[in-house]
């Protein structure tokens, strides 16, 4: 749960904050997802932001892909820094993520999620994602089959 000494916020991610992301992306997956970060979260669309906590540090990072009257806004990559699992970071994240895509429009959250990643999904079921289905073979890097196969999950936002 989120603390009042936490003092968490989301902003839109600037150039300087790229350092902090990548480091928080390599502590969380094995899997990266990008050669050129600039290009992975500069494409038109898509909305990146960066969770600080009271001292300014960045412990997280969101990226949303939809424009305001798109009906469906996707997650496309979500984390927080390993040390600070279990302080509510990632609640924090998709109660911000769900009011800035009502905000613009949305009548959906979509994402993929590793089905080996079973910490992430139970996150996104405890905020009210459903499992939709599952795509096989859709992640091209991964040791076995269960970590190449994607849960795709959706939310409601009306």
């Amino acid at each position: 749960m989120i603390r009042h000494s936490d003092a968490l916020r989301l902003e839109t991610m600037t150039g300087p904050d790229m350092t902090s992301v990548m480091t928080i992306e390599a502590q969380c997956f094995k899997h990266a997802h990008w050669e050129n970060p600039d290009n992975f979260f500069n494409r038109p669309g898509r909305n990146p932001y960066v969770v600080r906590n009271k001292d300014d540090k960045i412990v997280g990072f969101l990226l949303l892909e939809g424009e305001r009257g798109d009906n469906v806004f996707t997650i496309i990559k979500m984390a927080r820094h390993p040390d600070r699992r279990g302080k509510g970071i990632g609640p924090f994240i998709l109660g911000r993520c769900r009011k800035i895509a009502t905000e613009m429009g949305a009548k959906r959250l979509f994402l993929r999620v590793r089905k080996s990643n079973t910490d992430a999904i139970g996150l996104y079921t405890r905020e009210g994602f459903k499992a939709k289905k599952t795509r096989t073979g859709y992640y091209r890097n991964g040791s076995n089959a269960t970590d190449k196969t994607a849960v795709e999950m959706e939310l409601s936002l009306v």
